[in-house]
């Protein structure tokens, strides 16, 4: 009887014990599925992440190109911009030689404002070379 006892009690613990075990299992089972689901998500996502991380290091590239290449033509057309500047400015100069040479001599300073007005001549020519690429620019602004 006392064994009798023991193993009632016993079975019935025992049983209880096996019931809340097997209903882990399936409560661990159920976990290790939505997990692997969750691996896979995951795993997809990091790969498309890892490609647009890749695409846009491309694209940071080719922007970073671009921009030293814009820069440099700039520079290019920031130097020549000067260069047609102080032309301009040296022209200005021999012309007021000339304005003032005319302006003491009248017309019998020909022969001396001859070379400054080809001084001059040469070098709006010059500016004119330079121009050339200012010019679409230049009308665009204006008549756009």
């Amino acid at each position: 009887e006392k064994y009798e006892c023991w193993c009632t009690t016993n079975r019935g613990l025992k049983t209880e014990a096996v019931a809340t075990a097997e209903k882990r299992i399936e409560e661990l089972a159920s976990f290790l599925e939505e997990a692997a689901g969750n691996q896979a998500k995951l795993k997809t996502e990091i790969e498309a992440l890892e490609q647009a991380i890749v695409e846009d290091q491309d694209a940071l590239r080719t922007a970073t190109e671009l921009k030293m290449k814009e820069t440099e033509e700039f520079h290019t057309s920031e130097k020549d911009a000067k260069e047609v500047v102080e032309a301009l400015r040296q022209a200005l100069e021999v012309l007021a030689k000339v304005q003032l040479i005319q302006k003491r001599r009248g017309h019998a300073a020909e022969e001396e404002v001859k070379p400054l007005m080809l001084q001059v001549r040469a070098k709006v020519e010059g500016v004119n070379g330079k121009l050339s690429q200012f010019k679409g620019v230049m009308q665009r602004d204006l008549w756009d």
